[in-house]
């Protein structure tokens, strides 16, 4: 007869911890893979693979014109500005060549981290601007508008305007882009995108443009934004063969942005480019206040370093110039 055994019964059960997943590094590939996406850090060395991961995030102080992790220091006040604000909305202008949140070499070089330095520290972001995309910026600061301001953005009561200057002359003086837009599978650049068909996971997006001026073989539109995807005006013009000046992704091939994040672009590159940011800026944006209704609505002219592409230009909307 077999022996029954008790078994104790642990009134409060302990949860097992999951695993811990090996760390990542976000570098380029030299394996063939595609640039940007994390690679696993070796763990047999714990010191070696975490040395890295624990001063990237060790408490940041200014040491000179550097922070601690070595990444160069900038001012709050150098990379966004205040053009409003109240208890439950902060609208910014954001300078090129600084990202939203931190990603890759950019940790406090940001606009949240520029953010909390100048006393904001509960701010949420409504839209994104790439790195150097400079212009409007919109944040909330209460959950409540948070909800509300989200279905505002999706809606046709918000207003998205961007100037850009792109190679080449545009024919015409406006009109719609509508092509799909989705990643780019063929790029060993994981964060380029392309137009890609709906059924092969591409997603609509539609794109309004009106000439504002041409000359010197460039092109100065206004476009509005009725979808927003992921770099869609970037996308859309090159598309239909006048990418942005100074576009690393869109401007070239692949591997123009690969020698840019591994410094080890050419003189003949930055001839090409023609400057070191692309010439895409946020000029307006506009819509009824989440909380109390009020239309709000922030325009800013475009930069004079992009102006300077195009001296003596013939202005065809001189509004807009």
């Amino acid at each position: 007869m077999k022996k029954l055994v008790e078994v104790a019964h642990d009134p409060k059960p302990r949860r097992l911890k999951k695993p811990r997943p090996a760390p990542v590094i976000e570098s380029p590939r030299e394996d063939g893979g595609r640039y940007g996406l994390p690679v696993p850090i070796p763990t047999q060395d714990p010191a070696e693979a975490y040395g890295s991961l624990a001063r990237r995030h060790r408490p940041v102080r200014r040491d000179g014109r550097t922070f601690e992790s070595g990444e160069p220091w900038a001012d709050p006040h150098e990379i966004c500005t205040i053009l409003y604000e109240d208890e439950h909305l902060l609208v910014v202008n954001k300078s090129s060549g600084f990202p939203v949140h931190p990603a890759g070499s950019y940790l406090h070089r940001t606009v949240l981290h520029a953010l909390r330095a100048l006393g904001y520290k509960d701010v949420n972001p409504a839209h994104r601007l790439d790195r150097e995309t400079s212009g409007v910026l919109v944040f909330t600061r209460t959950v409540e508008a948070s909800r509300r301001l989200r279905r505002i953005w999706r809606s046709d009561k918000c207003i998205k305007e961007y100037e850009a200057i792109c190679e080449g002359d545009v024919p015409g003086g406006f009109g719609r882009i509508s092509l799909p837009i989705g990643l780019d599978l063929a790029s060993p650049v994981h964060i380029r995108r392309a137009v890609r068909p709906i059924e092969e996971g591409g997603r609509v997006a539609v794109t309004e443009w009106r000439l504002v001026a041409r000359g010197r073989g460039l092109t100065r539109l206004r476009l509005r934004l009725r979808t927003g995807r992921c770099h869609q005006i970037r996308v859309h013009l090159a598309a239909i063969g006048h990418p942005i000046v100074g576009d690393k992704i869109y401007g070239g091939d692949s591997q123009l942005y690969i020698r840019f994040i591994s410094d080890a672009m050419t003189e003949a590159d930055r001839e090409r480019l023609r400057i070191q940011r692309h010439a895409l800026h946020c000029t307006r944006i506009a819509f009824p206040h989440p909380i109390s209704g009020d239309q709000m609505d922030f325009c800013l002219p475009m930069p004079q370093e992009l102006l300077l592409l195009m001296p003596g230009a013939w202005v065809i909307d001189p509004a807009q110039a």
